[in-house]
């Protein structure tokens, strides 16, 4: 978890010196977020189309699919952003 939390702390920052928005963690805080990241190889998306790696919503304030962003827990995601060896795969 820390480093799912480190990643997504990294993306973050970089998106936020990209676009004029701020983000903050909504633990932190303990409210209701705007957005929220979950992983998920079950989510009937995946499974009609497993080729997708994710997919997301743009929040808004009337919309229960509002700010939700899944990424597939079937492919393996690096902290990094580096490609993985197939013969290292395994042990991820």
């Amino acid at each position: 978890q820390q480093q799912v939390r480190k990643s997504l702390n990294f993306a973050m920052t970089t998106w936020d010196i990209e676009i004029p928005v701020k983000f903050k963690p909504a633990w932190v805080d303990n409210v209701i977020p705007d957005i929220t990241i979950s992983f998920s190889g079950t989510d009937k998306l995946f499974i009609d189309s497993p080729s997708v790696l994710a997919y997301a919503y743009f929040p808004t304030p009337d919309s229960t699919y509002s700010g939700k962003v899944v990424f597939n827990d079937k492919y393996i995601w690096d902290y990094l952003g580096n490609g993985i060896k197939a013969s290292d795969a395994l042990a991820k």
